[in-house]
């Protein structure tokens, strides 16, 4: 979302966060992510990955139809939520 998403304003926390962006970083981030986290959790750490990114891409979505872009409240409440999924679904999985 941080990556590919464009920002609503010109201006803003939003379009900060979004010309600051790099893929390579991403990719980096999501390869030491996954297997990392596989150790901890087992195959729970990919249904967190899978649903969060599901999640972001939705709200991502949703954004550009009603503001045309995104803003930084919309990165924040993508990480809030993304934060309560993926412990809801470590209660729910690991147990």
């Amino acid at each position: 979302m941080f990556t590919f998403g464009k920002s609503a304003k010109s201006d803003g926390l939003g379009a900060q966060i979004t010309q600051n962006n790099s893929e390579v970083w991403y990719v980096l981030s999501v390869l030491s992510f996954i297997p990392i986290s596989y150790v901890f959790l087992g195959y729970v750490a990919l249904y967190i990955f899978f649903i969060d990114m599901a999640f972001a891409i939705a709200l991502m979505l949703k954004s550009y139809s009603t503001i045309n872009g995104l803003t930084g409240d919309v990165y924040g409440a993508c990480i809030e939520v993304c934060e309560i999924l993926g412990f809801v679904l470590i209660l729910l999985l690991l147990r």
